[in-house]
This record gives structure tokens, C-alpha cells and sequence, in this order.
């Protein structure tokens, strides 16, 4: 009988030891989920009228899009900067948000700048918020709210706003988003067309000084205007007979035999399809890092130990592409108007591949001269 009881009493023991583990971990569960709410609540504005690009892109529902490679730098380069706020300038707003999305989906993989990773990028669903709130104040409510929220993210989130002149300029809604750009404590994508970029923010100094276009060409025009550059180049350049490596570039390449110096270099748009360096892309070896022009001449970092086979692979021209210094120098604008400026991007570069120190006729970035 007394082993009976003792087992009985033992069993009573573990029990009562059972639950009041249960309870303590219970309790712990539920105070961490109250802290993950309290750091983690948004208001109902939020919940409704965004998407989250970048956990679409965690999930694998974005497809990564060469293509946009250089629109995605540019972006990516002018956040990273986080001196000015881009506005993506097309007139296609699904071509604005694919842009975007490549850049949610470089967060979401991690080949992003370290000031840019782990952020979040969500998108305001304007066409959601102009149809449900109806009177400019239930707009500016719901902005307001969506703007307090992203603040609170302490730069973390990143909103994109692709009817960004509708809630920009004196013209717009009146809501707290452009003071809080002022103020340094939103980060913000933008998307317009260019006729209200051009009227709305970019004509007026105060508003202009926080944002930087990025103007996304037309793609058919761009690949006939790149067409014709590399024609013009191919009758001009009688140095590049015989062989479609600059002699720069060779220089270079004896100089390194290792092939490990890597380079910038020039290409044309419609090069951007090549097997080869589509591959080289792929696999990280090289990257786009800039597109000059309505020409859409495209800048490619990459190993010299690449050089050959890209030769190889039926490119026409490798050229040397000089220093990143040199092609960032803003250019200054007279009295001409910006839709001449962007006009004259049509002008092709010159001492490309011969001179190592070479600028740009134009700047394709909206930038205000200083």
C-alpha cells in the first residue's frame, strides 16, 4: 500500500509541476506577443491601403527583371544616397511599379547597399484610398495615418507612392506627407508622368530641392536610338577594327593578367540580351550600374577575365567607361527648358573609349543646377 501511495503521490507531484510549467510558459508567450503588438501595431489605414513589395518578394511572388536592370540601379543608387526622395518618370504606371518592385525584391534577397537592407517598401494603393475616401479630409486622414505609421518605423519603411503629385504640391490634398520629407523622417518613393512631374514638383524650387527624377525612355524608341549610335560609332571608330575590345581595355588586360581588376564599360542597349552577359548577370560576376542617355548605353561592371568571352559572343564594341566621377558630374542648364534638356540626352557621348577623363553632354536626372 505505501508503494502505491508514494507512486500516486508522485504522480500528483509531476502533474501540479506540468501545469505550473504551462502557466509560466503560457505567460511568457503572451507578454512577448503584446510586445511584438505594441512595436508592431499600424493603424487600419495602413493595413487597407498598402502592400508590402518586399514580402511579395520574400514569398517569391516577384520575377526579377533584367530588362529594368539599370532603372533599378538608378533607383536603388539615389535611396542609398538618401539625399533626395527618386520620383520614377514614365508614363506607364505599370512600368513605375515593375521598377519598383526590382528594388523590393534586391531588399527581399539582400543585394542591397547595408543602409538599405532589412527596410520595407510599401506601396500606397492610390486607386484603393481615391475610391474609398471620397472628401479631401478623409484623404488626408487616412495619408496622415499612413505617413505616422511609416515614421514611427524609424526609417525602416520605405513608401512608395505612385500618384506622388497627388499628394505633393500646392495643387495636391493637404496631408502631413511632404513634411515629413522636409523634416527628414520619411523616406519615400515617388511615380508620375512627366508632364505633372515637370509641373507640379520639378518647376517649383521649394518642393523640386527633395526629389530626384528618374526618367524611364521609351523602350522602342530607346532600342532604334541605340541602334543608330551603334551604327555611328561603327563608321566613326576606325580603332575598333578587327577587334571589338577598345585598346584601353587591352592595355588592361595585359597589365592584369590575373583578370581579377574589374572595370566599367560601355555597351549598347540592345547588348543588355546577350547570352553571355545575361549569364554573367545572373550569377552576380557583373552588374549594370548606370544607363546614360535616351540612348540607353548601358555602364556594366564586370571582371576583365570576362572581356574575352563576351568578345567572343558576338557583342560588337567593349569600351572602357572612365571613371563613376566623371559620368555623376551634374551638368549645368542655362536658360534652356527642361523638356530641351532632356531632348539633347539624345546626344551621344564622346571620347568614350579613347579618353579615360570624358563627361556627358547632358544629365538624365532632373537635378537642379547649384
Amino acid at each position: 500500500m505505501k508503494i502505491s501511495v508514494f507512486g500516486f503521490t508522485t504522480t500528483r507531484r509531476f502533474a501540479a509541476i506540468a501545469i505550473l510549467a504551462s502557466f509560466v510558459f503560457s505567460n511568457v508567450f503572451a507578454v512577448d506577443a503584446l510586445r511584438s503588438e505594441k512595436y508592431n501595431v499600424v493603424s487600419t489605414a495602413t493595413a487597407k491601403y498598402t502592400t508590402d513589395l518586399t514580402q511579395l518578394g520574400r514569398e517569391g511572388r516577384l520575377r526579377a527583371d533584367l530588362s529594368l536592370e539599370a532603372e533599378t540601379m538608378r533607383l536603388i543608387k539615389v535611396l542609398g544616397e538618401g539625399v533626395r526622395q527618386p520620383v520614377v518618370v514614365n508614363e506607364n504606371k505599370g512600368v513605375q511599379q515593375a521598377i519598383v518592385e526590382q528594388a523590393a525584391l534586391r531588399i527581399a534577397k539582400g543585394t542591397v547597399p547595408a543602409n538599405l537592407a532589412n527596410k520595407t517598401i510599401l506601396k500606397l494603393e492610390t486607386d484603393v484610398l481615391f475610391s474609398n475616401a471620397r472628401t479631401p479630409a478623409a484623404i488626408a486622414e487616412a495619408v496622415n495615418a499612413l505617413v505616422k505609421d511609416a515614421v514611427a518605423s524609424k526609417g525602416q519603411t520605405i513608401l512608395f507612392v505612385d500618384e506622388l503629385t497627388n499628394l505633393v504640391g500646392s495643387t495636391s490634398v493637404k496631408n502631413d506627407l511632404f513634411a515629413a520629407i522636409a523634416e527628414g523622417k520619411l523616406i519615400v518613393i515617388g511615380a508620375s508622368s512627366f508632364e505633372d512631374f515637370e509641373q507640379r514638383i520639378d518647376s517649383q524650387v521649394e518642393i523640386a530641392k527633395y526629389f530626384d527624377g528618374i526618367l524611364v525612355h521609351d523602350r522602342t524608341n530607346a532600342a532604334a536610338t541605340a541602334s543608330a549610335v551603334a551604327s555611328a560609332d561603327t563608321k566613326k571608330d576606325e580603332g575598333f577594327k578587327g577587334d571589338n575590345i577598345s585598346p584601353d581595355l587591352r592595355e588592361m588586360m595585359q597589365q592584369d593578367p590575373s583578370g581579377k581588376k574589374r572595370v566599367d564599360v560601355v555597351l549598347q542597349a540592345k547588348d543588355a540580351d546577350n547570352g553571355a552577359l545575361r549569364s554573367l548577370l545572373a550569377s552576380g560576376q557583373a552588374r549594370i550600374t548606370d544607363r546614360i542617355g535616351r540612348s540607353e548605353t548601358l555602364v556594366v561592371n564586370l571582371p576583365l577575365s570576362a572581356l574575352n568571352s563576351l568578345s567572343s559572343s558576338g557583342l560588337d564594341q567593349l569600351r572602357f567607361a572612365g571613371s563613376s566621377a566623371d559620368r555623376d558630374r551634374p551638368h549645368r542648364r542655362n536658360d534652356r527648358s527642361r523638356r530641351d534638356a532632356f531632348a539633347a540626352c539624345d546626344e551621344r557621348p564622346f571620347g568614350l573609349h579613347a579618353r579615360r577623363n570624358w563627361r556627358w553632354r547632358c544629365h538624365c536626372r532632373f537635378r537642379h543646377s547649384i
